[in-house]
């Protein structure tokens, strides 16, 4: 037997009213509640808009009424939502054929529902503060929601929650923490430092006296022509890089620069054009051992962190490839 169908009420309570100006002369507007259409307020074409994302009620046994639909699906989506499941398992084809096995008037969900008008419906009706944390892996995993409830987002609540879950999984496994709560991240910061980790090497002795050497050979060769065309006879090319203090990168990329032209340097500076207008000491460096056994290690030491701030700055998630390097 066929059930009743639904009345004019019920098919208007799955819209809401378009607030127009009175001086419009246009047909009123209603906007469904499912996909956020805008349709003309006839009836029968908002019953044709609900039989077309088949929420309506039909004549025979194979159908449910759209109070029916309304509320499976409601309930449906807060099970995934409470249960942690992905919403992509909705279209596995196991689950599919299990729906139509015990319900086959039914139109089961897709991922899209359960992550759009439905996850909005459910947030809305809750309206409950939510901290969610994603494992890279390098793929985005979910792991955990915290629900804070009356707690604030302070630095230091959030700053416990990551702590925690961190503890639980294993410290030894992160390569990094990421929040959009710059306070929470001074945290991390101070935390780090604290825990004994050695300062920034740039600003080591040694590591700030080879780097003033290195720029003043790049400045030197910069700004007296003739010595720069004299290097560049020796190269057929020349990249010497300024570096600049607060980027690891660039100290890097100079470093670099500067031992690609050693051969070429050397042979520069003895050359009575270079050797009158250079300094005794910047001379001395440049033919001597010492600068190029810093730069060297220097190179060896900053590499693989630099290599490691490049995939961190990059859009792609790669943290979990840290540990491969």
């Amino acid at each position: 037997m066929s059930r009743e169908r639904p009345s004019l009420a019920d098919v208007r309570q799955q819209f809401e009213p378009l607030s127009i100006d009175l001086r419009d002369q246009s047909t009123p507007r209603q906007r469904c509640r499912f996909c956020g259409s805008d349709v003309v307020d006839l009836i029968d074409r908002l019953k044709e808009h609900l039989i077309k994302y088949q929420l309506t009620d039909q004549t025979d046994d194979e159908t449910q009424s759209t109070l029916d639909k309304v509320d499976i699906d409601r309930k449906l989506a807060k099970f995934f939502y409470s249960a942690g499941i992905p919403f992509t398992a909705i279209e596995n084809p196991y689950w599919l054929d299990f729906i139509q096995t015990i319900l086959p008037a039914y139109n089961s969900l897709n991922h899209r529902n359960l992550a759009n008008n439905l996850l909005d419906a459910e947030y809305q009706v809750e309206q409950e503060s939510v901290l969610n944390f994603i494992l890279c892996l390098p793929k985005l995993i979910f792991y955990d929601a915290k629900y804070t409830e009356s707690e604030s987002h302070t630095a230091e609540y959030i700053y416990n929650e990551f702590k925690s879950i961190i503890e639980d999984i294993d410290p030894s496994k992160f390569a990094g923490v990421l929040t959009d709560n710059a306070s929470a991240m001074y945290a991390f910061c101070v935390e780090i430092v604290k825990s004994g980790l050695p300062a920034d090497i740039l600003k080591l002795d040694w590591v700030e006296r080879s780097m003033n050497q290195a720029k003043q050979i790049v400045s030197f060769f910069r700004t007296h022509h003739q010595a720069e065309s004299i290097l560049l006879n020796q190269l057929n090319t020349i990249t010497l890089v300024q570096p600049v203090e607060t980027r690891w990168e660039t100290c890097l990329d100079s470093i670099q620069s500067i031992r690609r032209c050693k051969l070429g340097l050397q042979m520069s500076v003895v050359q009575p054009e270079v050797s009158s207008k250079m300094t005794h000491d910047l001379k001395e460096q440049i033919l001597g051992d010492l600068l190029w056994a810093n730069l060297e290690a220097l190179d060896y030491f900053l590499t693989p962190f630099v290599k490691l701030i490049r995939l961190f700055e990059s859009d792609i998630p790669l943290l979990s490839y840290i540990y491969e390097e």
